[in-house]
């Protein structure tokens, strides 16, 4: 677990740097996050990304960090602090190589690919046609993952956050996240 904490930081260190000039974020009121809890529905703001064609909603409590290659993802995080901090949403496009098509074979090939080498580690996983999505649970940090495809594209979201962070960012609102991202 200390191998991929290093790991993430390294990620993260990496794609903290420049301006972010292709994204762009709007805000707007959200759907309560935790029905059962007495705070105010969250605030959504909408993330975009041009070059790989995708949005998504994030809470708009989270500040958005300044990454290297700002037109393939953001990071948007609880403190908006630079360098290694946990409580963030790590947001990344890619297109396929040689411009193929995402088929369902081709996204369980990639399913088996990131999940096979952290099967000892992974709480829970699904794959369907055109996403897979897999959980790690930690006594440091808890990671949720969803990867989607859509013709020659793909994004990747992580959601990053301390066990007591769970209302903030796990739960329903880690699942508002992933069923908001949509593609052009």
């Amino acid at each position: 677990m200390i191998k991929k904490l290093m790991i993430l930081a390294a990620i993260a260190l990496t794609l903290t740097a420049c301006g972010n000039k292709n994204n762009t974020n709007t805000e707007k009121e959200g759907d309560n996050a935790d029905n059962n809890t007495e705070t105010a529905a969250p605030k959504w703001k909408t993330y975009t990304n041009e070059k790989h064609g995708f949005s998504m909603e994030v809470p708009a409590g989270l500040t958005q960090r300044e990454t290297m290659l700002p037109e393939d993802g953001t990071i948007f995080s609880d403190d908006g602090a630079e360098g290694i901090t946990f409580n963030r949403i790590d947001i990344t496009g890619h297109k396929s190589i040689f411009d193929e098509e995402y088929t369902p074979e081709k996204v369980r090939e990639e399913f088996e690919d990131w999940t096979g080498p952290l099967s000892e580690d992974i709480d829970a996983k699904e794959c369907g046609d055109n996403y897979f999505t897999y959980s790690i649970k930690g006594n440091m940090v808890n990671e949720l993952h969803k990867h989607m495809y859509k013709g020659t594209e793909m994004v990747a979201v992580v959601i990053i956050y301390e066990p007591d962070n769970e209302d903030k960012l796990g739960g329903a609102v880690a699942e508002h996240v992933f069923n908001s991202i949509k593609f052009k």
